[in-house]
């Protein structure tokens, strides 16, 4: 362990205080003085002269001492002072000399004996706010040093009688307390800063050195130093080894935990595994949790030691456990929400309080599981928020009401009751405001369709159904029933009513490259397939596909768009137009073999249930449209035709829906059928074998089948 020596710390902080410069300011009085003092000097010096000359007398003020000095000159000198004040260049030197020598300072001579010579001193200026120079003490003159250097100027040659009568003059003149008072507050300051500077001197002791024998007497205060340091350094040692012990079994249980909660996800949810997006957000999700309860914790352990609350007694009410759970129920699901919770609510609990983390656990996982399940559904950003606070505030005041009665026996008092009120109030707008922020957020940046996103996004005013309705009316009436039959269906079956809607009105924007290509477009005007051979017709009508998804990355649709997009059609043949070429080859005997692979589209066929529901409602909107007199037997049968063969062609074999939900689909298809096209467009039985009104409906080439 390491203690620190104080006597050599102390020694060594003397040393730099010593070492420290000293402050001494000018005197504005006392500069101005011996100015004056030189000042009458000369004046002296003049009327003197003036007076000898013209041989008459003059009488000086005795009081001045700078008159009284020039009146005690001997006559030589006062020849040789105004000879040189009037006319010689040496004067010059002398007066610029004098000037700097006075801005600088002169040191009092007792200052400068009192204090060795190799001491550093600063000059400030009167103000105390300018340096104006630093020099060691042996460079700071006093009078007589200053009277020296002033005389020399005068007498360059520096001997003789009339310069050390001169260099009295000036001394007289200058004074014994010359112009720098000792700055004893600057000074201190320094010699404190400098002290301040110095690193405590540490000792170092080996494990097993001797620090006293047992029964001795201390005989140096650094013995007792070295054992209280030894004893603080026990201490510390025993609370980390602690903290380390806790942290240690902390990410063990964690670790343990979390290859629980990743086994049992991935073994109910396998899909999972080829998801990372998924995976990715549930672990953003979670780690952005844990740092916020930690940090809500800080805050609250702040306010404890503000005195801003009372004491740590509902600290758990104020972890705002919520956060992960309801976030995650939008993002990802329920069940996913449910085991992260688990998750969260078990590694927060250890971490707070590891005597009772089983029961901690348990009390956020309900608090997380409830909330989580009010906000599921939820389909605008407002009731997000107004659920996320309301129940995470009951949630959080009713079980910190129950477990506090249940470990106390009695109910909390009246100011316990608002103190709690208030912590529950911070936990909800927290988990709302920072959960409607995070959902928002993941989905810009994971371009996730959460039900709030998709109700925006299902707007018939987005700028591609505007641009559907003006160029591909048909089109957009065909979507809309689509959507319709898609939104009834997934109702019955409990789907996602919101992913079916939306992707059923989006499903066949690619028409918009060429909507004239397609009869619900262009009933009242010819058909464009009759100037096109079965192979370049087909490549147009599976190009919708591509097309499609091109303007559903320009607008930055949602990946659920996409699927829908892709999967509508999955890798079905377009039957019409591939027996058309089997007839033209049939009769060319030189034309080269018909490939399937020229009529089939290239998607994949739909997985999720709303998707399933998208591709057979687009199927039958598509036939049912020409139905003549329909009546619920001749819809109904239309619609076991074209599952039936869905069903062989393969459409349906990557599809989540069972054979029950199948049946429930097929019924809500011919109730929402009959309500739309009831008594409409003329239809011939005949046309119906071979997907023939199913294929010519959906290529655009009906009138081309009846011919």
């Amino acid at each position: 362990f390491w203690y620190e020596d104080q006597a050599e710390t102390n020694i060594a902080r003397e040393l730099a205080r010593k070492g420290a410069p000293e402050y001494f300011a000018v005197s504005p009085q006392r500069t101005e003085s011996i100015r004056k003092n030189f000042q009458q000097f000369w004046q002296g010096c003049l009327k003197r002269h003036n007076a000898l000359r013209e041989e008459s007398t003059v009488s000086l003020p005795q009081s001045e001492p700078g008159s009284k000095a020039a009146m005690e000159l001997s006559p030589q000198l006062l020849e040789l002072l105004v000879r040189e004040y009037l006319t010689g260049q040496n004067f010059l030197g002398f007066k610029e000399r004098f000037d700097r020598m006075l801005s600088r300072g002169i040191i009092r001579k007792s200052d400068l004996f009192s204090r060795t010579a190799g001491v550093r001193v600063k000059t400030i200026d009167g103000s105390g706010r300018s340096s104006l120079d630093e020099r060691t003490l042996s460079e700071m003159p006093d009078s007589a040093a200053a009277a020296a250097l002033l005389a020399d100027k005068l007498f360059p040659n520096a001997g003789g009688r009339l310069y050390q009568e001169f260099r009295e003059v000036c001394e007289k003149l200058i004074g014994d307390d010359g112009n720098l008072d000792f700055d004893l507050q600057r000074t201190s300051q320094s010699q404190e800063e400098q002290a301040a500077q110095v690193k405590p001197i540490n000792v170092f002791v080996e494990k097993g050195a001797l620090l006293v024998r047992k029964g001795e007497t201390f005989t140096e205060n650094m013995q007792l130093q070295a054992m209280a340091a030894q004893q603080a350094a026990q201490e510390q040692w025993k609370q980390n080894r602690v903290v380390w012990d806790y942290l240690a079994a902390n990410v063990l249980w964690s670790a343990v935990l979390l290859a629980v909660v990743v086994f049992f996800v991935f073994r109910q949810f396998p899909v999972l595994a080829d998801d990372s997006r998924t995976v990715t957000i549930t672990g953003l999700v979670m780690i952005i949790s844990l740092v916020v309860n930690a940090a809500a914790l800080s805050v609250f352990d702040y306010l404890v030691r503000e005195g801003l609350i009372p004491s740590t007694e509902f600290v758990v009410s104020a972890v705002p456990i919520g956060l992960g759970a309801v976030v995650l129920s939008v993002l990802v699901g329920y069940r996913i929400s449910l085991w992260a919770t688990f998750m969260i609510s078990a590694v927060a609990a250890m971490m707070i309080m590891p005597d009772r983390s089983f029961e901690l656990a348990i009390r956020w996982l309900a608090t997380g599981a409830v909330a989580a399940l009010t906000v599921r559904q939820v389909n605008n950003y407002r009731a997000f928020f107004v659920r996320s606070f309301v129940f995470n505030f009951v949630l959080v005041l009713s079980l910190a009401v129950v477990f506090s009665t249940l470990h106390r026996e009695l109910i909390p008092g009246r100011e316990q009751f608002v103190l709690l009120l208030e912590i529950a109030l911070g936990n909800a707008f927290v988990v709302s405001v920072l959960g409607l922020v995070l959902v928002f957020a993941f989905e810009l940046i994971f371009n996730i369709d959460t039900n709030m996103a998709l109700m925006v996004l299902s707007d018939y005013n987005h700028p591609l159904l505007e641009r559907l309705k003006r160029e591909a009316p048909g089109t957009m009436f065909h979507s809309m029933s689509v959507a319709t039959l898609a939104e009834d269906a997934a109702r019955e079956i409990g789907a996602n009513v919101l992913r079916a809607k939306v992707g059923a009105l989006f499903h066949d924007i690619g028409k918009l490259s060429k909507p004239h290509y397609f009869v619900e477009n262009n009933r009242d005007s010819s058909n464009e397939h009759f100037k096109l051979n079965p192979q370049l017709s087909s490549s147009i009508i599976r190009e919708h596909v591509k097309e499609g998804l091109a303007l559903a990355r320009q607008y930055r649709l949602f990946r659920w768009v996409h699927r829908a997009i892709v999967s509508h059609h999955g890798d079905d043949l377009v039957y019409f137009f591939y027996q058309m070429a089997k007839k033209q080859q049939e009769m060319d005997g030189d034309a080269p073999p018909v490939l399937e692979s020229q009529f089939r589209y290239t998607g994949t066929p739909p997985r999720e249930k709303e998707l399933v529901i998208i591709s057979l409602a687009d199927a039958c909107e598509a036939a049912c449209r020409s139905l003549e007199r329909p009546s619920p037997a001749k819809i109904e049968q239309l619609v076991d035709d074209i599952f039936l063969k869905r069903y062989q062609g393969g459409q349906l074999r990557n599809g989540e829906l069972t054979l029950a939900e199948l049946d429930r689909v097929k019924k809500s298809f011919v109730k929402s059928l009959l309500s739309i096209y009831h008594g409409r467009i003329a239809y011939s039985p005949e046309n119906i074998n071979e997907q023939t009104v199913l294929q010519v409906e959906k290529s655009g080439t009906s009138q081309a089948g009846k011919k």
